[in-house]
């Protein structure tokens, strides 16, 4: 979705500033929405919270879009489009992407390492426990 897209949704009201759509988005792309909206902001476009109908027996109806858009929230209706944008990983997707060769090296490097401290550090210990022995 580009920032122009997502301007055009917010002006319509199919997402609101403040609804939990909204800021799931602005959590995973938070420059796409700030880029959406300074264009909507510089566009002079405001949200249309209110839509006049004309019903068939001729008299006119209001229809809240805020109030339509937080029940299409709670449906879970924006949700796909966010799905689209971003898939969900796996753990053992997460770890084959973090866990490449190099890290994987580096980790047994650093455990030889550990091991060879470990060893020296129980060499120390022999010898000032030979010592205290002496010196006792």
């Amino acid at each position: 979705m580009t920032p122009s897209q997502l301007a055009n949704e917010m002006k319509n009201v199919k997402l609101v500033e403040g609804s939990q759509a909204f800021e799931d988005l602005k959590a995973m792309n938070p420059k796409l929405v700030q880029d959406a909206t300074n264009l909507r902001k510089v566009n002079g476009g405001s949200s249309n919270i209110w839509t006049y109908t004309n019903n068939p027996d001729g008299t006119t109806g209001k229809v809240n879009n805020l109030e339509t858009s937080f029940k299409n929230d709670f449906l879970d209706n924006f949700a796909e489009e966010i799905k689209k944008m971003f898939t969900v990983q796996t753990p053992e997707q997460i770890r084959a992407i973090i866990r490449t060769p190099d890290v994987v090296s580096a980790e047994d490097k650093a455990f030889e390492l550990e091991t060879q401290i470990n060893g020296i550090d129980d060499q120390i210990k022999a010898v000032d426990k030979a010592v205290e022995s002496e010196l006792a």
